[in-house]
């Protein structure tokens, strides 16, 4: 996970390193959209509650699927650097089982927000459209890291030993997803409105 060390100091690995600048400019992407979600909620004369409009026993169950996703990855990463290759595979598959029932469940909000009653739909408001765009752009990035986990899985699974170096590159995303969800969930489920 370290490079070579600089009067005592260890460099993190390239891999590290790069993700580090990725998750940077990403995270940039997600304040933006929070921003204005805060600035527009602020100045809006009505706000929907979200409470009435969403299922925050969902929301609160995918994120606790998330929270716990960030446990099992940073089980894998021991497990891998301890060089216990099934454990390593057995912590990378709960971690990827858990995105996926993250992504399922974020899709069932969904179609139940678009065949409800009322219907909310991305055009139905500006509430709406945020929600859409924010919640949409952070279950396309649980689907990378889905995608990018399975690909380490199946990296992993074809070694002997474990890589702990390339997991740990893997879990930084992951924890950064986990993390930006934790800022939605909080300013999208538990804001109050005006």
């Amino acid at each position: 996970m370290t490079g070579p060390a600089r009067s005592g100091v260890a460099l993190p690995s390239p891999g590290v390193f790069g993700m580090w600048i990725f998750l940077v400019t990403d995270a940039a992407g997600f304040g933006g959209l929070l921003l204005a979600d805060g600035v527009l909620r602020a100045r809006a004369s009505v706000w929907p509650d979200p409470h009435q409009r969403f299922s925050l026993g969902v929301a609160a169950v995918l994120t606790f699927a998330l929270l716990f996703s960030s446990l099992t990855i940073s089980l894998a990463v021991d497990a891998a650097r301890r060089r216990r290759g099934g454990a390593t595979l057995f912590w990378l598959a709960v971690t990827v089982s858990a995105g996926l029932f993250f992504v399922g469940g974020q899709i069932a909000e969904y179609q139940h927000l678009l065949s409800a009653q009322v219907p909310v739909r991305l055009t139905t408001d500006v509430a709406a459209s945020l929600f859409f765009v924010i919640t949409g752009f952070h279950g396309v990035h649980v689907l990378a890291g889905v995608v990018y986990l399975s690909a380490v899985f199946v990296a992993e699974a074809r070694k002997k030993t474990p890589s702990p170096g390339r997991l740990a590159v893997a879990a930084l995303f992951w924890h950064f997803v986990d993390f930006v969800w934790v800022a939605i969930f909080f300013a999208v489920y538990l804001l109050p409105t005006n």
